[in-house]
């Protein structure tokens, strides 16, 4: 048998039968085969039949060699749980002998324990040899006795593979899942094979005494011809390389046809939620305008109702005032017609009722004519209906006496020849700003100024924005002045106004000046034509030098420190610096009044920053003249010949603008001194 088993070794050496292990194919060999650990020789005989089935390596690191004389043999040995070698159901065929470890023992309990269950054709003859006994089980997986079930599944399927990386056995279906899940793709699985053919030989092993070597022996077979076996060994080889091609190929296909059936699922997911939002978008959005149209019919209703009765109150109180005065007239003709009166009675009702109609014929001043108008408007949707349904169509009314009201300095005191400002805020009958599409006539405040002399004073309002009126007037004489503010001649509530006019400050009593420093010059310390100054944080004195382009920086008892700037049109160049500003990030900001733009720098004159052009749209200067800075840093500009004021971020964007002109009048005439007060209230002139 030893010359035979040699025999068969060096001609499997010399077909070149190739090793499974690192194949292609790989993840289809039965599970927990190799690495093989070795320290003796176990050889079998096999049939055909399994020769597909081997996997495994010999001590030497050679593949398997495939011994010609066993070939009819059959081989059915299942190893379990044998260390680190065997795991679930293993065939072992197909090659001669496996070295074992010297580490590798036989389990304490012999051959038949619960660790090893050996080949079921050996227990019809079993050998025992110095003790050691082999008996058999069954197979799961290989058709022999009750096979496996699935561990990854509740199906209670039979197992066909095992996942080395989690070691567990999987069904068919699981298989396919564990393939297609991401987290599980790459891992290692190993197919069990088919159950084997009928027996057509069995192996006996035999283990020799305590203290020898031990080398496992089988019946030999013996073919009737060996050019059978070397045609059968190379169609073996053959269909095992084209197995392998093949194998790898499916495998790739078969991740190929997986990847797109997640992606068609996938696509199917998405397709269905995107239609299922989709159509409740459209369902949610035509009911919410049904409902937005009928609330909006309801709204626009009621303001309807609710303007009318506020009208015909107004109407009722006007109607019990005539009638009350109707009253007194009646009394007053009575007590006039009686022709019969003496001479004393005739001066005493001439007397008594000259009062009574005096003060009758006022009150009929404003009476005669009824209060209200029959002004109730609707205006229709725009083009923009099917964008802005909910708000379409609006109810307005004239504007309502009561609910208007005035506010400003400029209504309660004032400086003799400065101007005073105040605003009318006009309102309908519901207390809102009116539309401005229907504005008439009578919509419009009249207001009338009487001074102490009963001379004409000057006075201008704007155009109303959102409801707004901004009024100035200028006062020539000191003194109280009536204000008397009408809607429809009919006066807003608190008038007439009373404003007290004061003279303003005289300055000559202010006192002697601390210190007076610069004189006209071009050198350092010298002015030409200074305007803007400001004080920095830490007291210094900063002035622009209008005429030398430059802007000059000053201790604060007037010694000169340095300068920065020069004509022209590039960073930190200047044409004509009106002003200066110094805000809390200690940062000089300049208005660069002839380039019309406003240029930032560090408290030492670097430049840091620029912005505006000339123009007339927003960030755009006509002639920028004086700068101020409020307590958040924001940048306030005095655009002169845009008549307005514009507001930008420290950082020089836009924020919004104040003042306007259309027409033949200004809102603002030049403005140009800016400031902020403590509470950052906006202040110019």
């Amino acid at each position: 048998m030893s010359n035979g088993a040699k025999t068969g070794t060096s001609s499997s050496q010399s077909s070149g039968t190739p090793s499974l292990k690192n194949g292609p194919c790989s993840n289809i060999l039965p599970a927990g085969l190799g690495p093989f650990p070795t320290s003796s020789e176990v050889t079998t005989a096999m049939s055909p039949a399994a020769v597909g089935h081997f996997v495994g390596r010999s001590g030497d690191g050679q593949p398997p060699r495939f011994n010609s004389q066993l070939a009819a043999a059959r081989q059915d040995m299942v190893w379990k749980s044998m260390d680190n070698w065997a795991k679930p159901n293993t065939v072992l065929g197909n090659f001669e002998s496996l070295n074992l470890a010297d580490n590798w023992k036989a389990p304490p309990e012999g051959w038949g324990g619960d660790n090893c269950l050996a080949p079921s054709s050996l227990l019809d003859n079993p050998v025992n040899n110095g003790g050691m006994s082999l008996l058999a089980g069954p197979s799961p997986g290989l058709g022999g006795g009750q096979a496996a079930k699935c561990g990854a599944c509740d199906e209670n399927h039979a197992s066909t593979a095992h996942c080395r990386d989690c070691n567990e056995d999987l069904c068919e279906s699981c298989v396919i899942a564990h393939q297609r899940v991401k987290l599980t793709r790459e891992h290692k699985i190993l197919f069990y094979p088919a159950g084997p053919e009928p027996v057509s030989s069995r192996a006996v092993v035999s283990s020799a005494s305590q203290g020898s070597s031990t080398r496992p022996t089988t019946q030999p077979h013996n073919p009737n011809d060996s050019d059978v076996m070397r045609v059968y060994q190379e169609t073996v080889e053959k269909s095992r390389q084209d197995n392998k091609r093949l194998c790898s190929e499916a495998k790739e296909d078969l991740i190929l046809c997986d990847n797109a059936l997640h992606r068609i699922e996938t696509r199917e997911l998405e397709i269905h939620a995107k239609r299922e939002l989709v159509s409740l978008s459209v369902r949610k959005m035509m009911e919410m305008v049904i409902i937005d149209l009928q609330e909006r019919e309801n709204y626009l209703q009621d303001r309807i109702n609710k303007i009318a009765q506020v009208k015909f109150q107004s109407l009722k109180d006007q109607n019990q005032k005539i009638r009350q005065l109707n009253l007194i007239l009646g009394e007053v003709y009575k007590g006039l017609e009686d022709n019969n009166m003496t001479d004393r009675q005739a001066i005493e009702n001439n007397k008594k009722f000259t009062q009574i109609m005096d003060g009758i014929r006022r009150e009929l001043t404003s009476s005669l004519e009824p209060y209200e108008d029959d002004v109730i408007n609707f205006i229709g949707p725009d083009e923009t209906f099917r964008n802005n349904v909910a708000r379409v169509g609006f109810v307005s009314s004239s504007g309502f006496h009561k609910n208007c009201k005035a506010e400003g300095d400029g209504l309660v005191k004032g400086v003799l020849g400065r101007h005073c400002r105040f605003i009318v805020a006009f309102r309908d009958h519901l207390g809102e700003p009116p539309c401005t599409l229907r504005v008439s006539a009578h919509d419009i405040p009249n207001i009338s100024i009487q001074s102490p002399d009963n001379h004409k004073v000057w006075m201008q309002m704007g155009e109303g924005k959102n409801g707004q009126y901004p009024v100035q007037w200028r006062p020539h004489i000191e003194g109280k002045h009536m204000i008397d503010i009408k809607l429809n001649t009919v006066p807003i509530p608190g008038s007439p106004f009373m404003c007290m006019i004061r003279a303003g400050r005289d300055y000559n009593t202010i006192g002697e000046p601390m210190a007076v420093f610069g004189r006209e010059g071009s050198a350092e310390g010298e002015f030409c034509r200074p305007w803007g100054v400001c004080c920095t944080k830490d007291g210094r004195i900063v002035i622009a030098d209008r005429s030398n382009n430059r802007v000059q920086v000053y201790l604060a008892n007037g010694q000169f420190q340095f300068k920065f700037g020069v004509e022209g049109r590039g960073n930190g160049q200047f044409n004509k610096p009106a002003s200066v500003a110094c805000d809390s990030r200690n940062r000089l900001i300049v208005t660069d009044k002839d380039n019309h733009r406003i240029q930032i720098f560090n408290i030492d004159g670097n430049f840091i920053h620029k912005f505006g052009e000339k123009g007339s749209e927003h960030s755009q200067f006509n002639y920028p003249w004086d700068v101020a800075c409020n307590s958040r840093d924001e940048i306030l500009v005095s655009d002169t010949r845009n008549h307005r004021l514009q507001l930008f971020t420290p950082t020089g964007e836009f924020i919004t603008y104040y003042g306007f002109e259309s027409g033949n009048w200004k809102n603002f005439d030049s403005p140009r001194g800016v400031c902020f007060s403590a509470d950052d209230q906006v202040r110019f002139n």
